[in-house]
This record gives C-alpha cells, structure tokens and sequence, in this order.
C-alpha cells in the first residue's frame, strides 16, 4: 500500500504539474515552476544578498566612535533640555564636571 498522504505516480505529464494558485496565472506560475522535460531534481537557488535596510544597519554598526565636537553638541542639547526643564542646581553642577572632562 501508499504512505499516507502519498498519491500513486501517474503517466501523465501533464500531471507533475502543481495546480496553479490563486491570484497568479497560468503563464505567471509557469516561469516559476517548470518540470516539462527535466527530471526531477535538486535546483539552484538564487542567494539573497539581504535588504538595503539591512545593508544600512550593518554598515551603521562599524560607525567610527563619537569625536569631541560630537560630544560637545551632545552636551550642548542636554543643557538646554536642563535649562528648559528647571534642573536643581547639584544636578547643573554634576553637569559642568561632565563638561570639564570632555
């Protein structure tokens, strides 16, 4: 007998065909499957190289580390958002140590 879930193999051809899904004709479909004339086998695959979104994240990740006007503008920022947001005093002076290593 069958395994289940296996068909008997039949002498059509036409047969090996997989039905076509829905959304795609059937000229679509056939550029994609092909089985007229070759023997069953293992294919080539295309290899996937990734995403530009993805190409951006891995070069974002070697970035060169921040230079002193970078950290300069930073700091600059987070002034004005104390300045802006009534910091305490002891906060302002924790701060200017910051400033004064950098």
């Amino acid at each position: 007998g069958l395994a289940p879930g296996k068909t008997p193999p039949s002498s059509h051809k036409a047969s090996e065909m997989p039905p076509v899904p829905g959304g795609l004709s059937l000229e679509e479909f056939s550029r994609f499957v092909d089985l007229e004339g070759e023997e069953p086998g293992p294919g080539v695959c295309k290899e996937e190289t990734g995403t530009e979104d993805e190409e951006r994240d891995r070069e974002g990740a070697f970035e060169p580390p921040p230079t002193k006007a970078d950290a300069l503008q930073a700091l600059g920022t987070l002034r004005r958002w104390f300045e802006c947001n009534s910091t305490s005093p002891e906060l302002f002076e924790k701060f200017y140590d910051c400033e004064e290593e950098v």
